[in-house]
């Protein structure tokens, strides 16, 4: 005879592995009843499993039949007669994988994480108010093994996003931040110091040697300002936040020139420099 727990799990024959390791299980892939016609809600699913069934650590999956990656939140149980014959997860499709650096870590393009499967849904926020393109914003689901702290940098597929804000687990268990997308924000300058020398003979100053080939990441100024900093002087048009590492350029002051901006006043982050540019024409 058929006990009920094991009718429940008849039709487990979806083969699932951890994304990131060896270890699979069998379960099935059921629609989700709340599901909506807009919105990341929209392809979630649940994973029907055996109680016993251990979760990878990193919650990401991948079905070995059709190869569609899943990212697991938390777990809601059947039980009868006081026994648990079942757990049913929500599981969100993923496809691509993504970077989570601070913005040194992306200057240096090394350390941080760089390997988190994460889904983008856009939100039409309207973000910077200044222009007719506004910067675009996005919601981002992931496994909740991860965690990113606001300003970090996620980058994947071509795309950059500033997380606007810590990330937090949702009410069903994904990781989610919000951010805001960054277009083209990595560029490659030369820095010009400001003329110190003083030279008679054609009564100017002169600067100390250009340092080429400084990769910086750009921002609009709204994007990474602090109106109570020390420096900082009013924002006009144009402004742009400017950030190179202090392993390249050791000294940056006012006046000083980076690309095509002149240095109009200069954040110290430990490893790095972020300034407000303003445009010479």
């Amino acid at each position: 005879m058929m006990t009920l727990t094991e009718a429940a799990r008849f039709f487990d024959n979806q083969l699932f592995t951890d994304s990131y390791g060896i270890d699979t299980f069998y379960g099935q892939v059921l629609a989700f009843a709340d599901s909506t016609r807009s919105a990341s809600s929209a392809t979630r699913r649940i994973l029907d499993v055996s109680p016993s069934v251990v979760i990878p650590t990193k919650r990401t999956v991948t079905e070995s039949v059709s190869g569609n990656k899943y990212l697991i939140s938390l777990k809601a149980s059947d039980f009868f007669q006081g026994d648990e014959i079942r757990a049913k997860y929500p599981i969100l499709p993923v496809y691509d994988q993504y970077s989570v650096r601070s913005i040194d870590q992306v200057l240096a393009s090394t350390g941080g994480t760089t390997d988190a499967y994460m889904l983008p849904s856009y939100v039409r926020r309207n973000i910077l108010a200044d222009a007719s393109d506004y910067a675009g914003s996005y919601e981002i689901n992931f496994s909740s093994y991860y965690d990113v702290p606001q300003g970090h940098i996620i980058q994947g597929v071509g795309k950059y996003f500033r997380a606007r804000e810590a990330s937090r687990v949702d009410e069903v268990g994904f990781g989610v931040v919000e951010a805001t997308e960054l277009y083209e924000p990595l560029q490659t300058w030369t820095f010009q110091g400001k003329g110190t020398e003083y030279v008679p003979d054609t009564d100017s100053y002169t600067g100390p040697d250009p340092i080429p080939g400084v990769t910086c990441l750009v921002e609009h100024v709204s994007m990474d300002f602090q109106h109570e900093a020390m420096g900082y002087v009013k924002l006009e048009p144009g402004d742009r936040s400017i950030s190179f590492l202090k392993s390249v350029v050791a000294t940056a002051k006012v006046g000083d020139m980076i690309g095509a901006y002149r240095i109009e006043s200069v954040t110290d982050h430990s490893t790095f420099w972020t300034v407000q540019g303003r445009r010479v024409a």
